[in-house]
């Protein structure tokens, strides 16, 4: 369910035609090419990063961050689905290494979330207690 959520997404991210990720100067430099720029302050200051090592042509932001939005937007609605969302909390529990860390807090933000945020929403609450037994459980601590 919630991988399903994650490809989709990452895969109109990864089509959205004025983004390169670039994590090494080399990336960056095929980057700005594939964008047919060139390493000048005038065509640099026309790039902007976004999160997760993207980088995209500034003109492009708005449509880009409409993209974000409407995915969070997305997101919001399906974790009002109780095995989405327990899904979505199993995911992130291990994509941010809690077995290791101990810490929500990572994942919570993942999914848009606080413990504050947690405390005020008894089913989603409910949901990561489920997903956390789950977790610990898969993890045999």
């Amino acid at each position: 369910m919630y991988n399903d959520f994650i490809n989709k997404h990452t895969k109109k991210i990864n089509n959205f035609e004025h983004i390169f990720f670039a994590f090494s100067d080399k990336q960056f430099k095929e980057g700005i090419k594939k964008m047919g720029l060139t390493e000048s302050e005038d065509d640099l200051k026309k790039l902007i990063q976004v999160s997760n090592g993207g980088i995209i042509l500034k003109e492009h932001y708005k449509e880009f961050k409409k993209m974000y939005t409407a995915f969070d937007e997305e997101l919001k609605e399906k974790m009002k689905e109780k095995d989405f969302a327990i899904d979505a909390f199993l995911f992130e529990l291990g994509n941010h290494e809690y077995c290791i860390t101990y810490d929500p807090t990572d994942t919570l933000e993942s999914l848009g979330l606080t413990m504050k945020g947690l405390d005020n929403n008894s089913f989603l609450a409910d949901c990561f207690k489920i997903s956390k037994n789950r977790y610990q459980k898969q993890n045999n601590y």
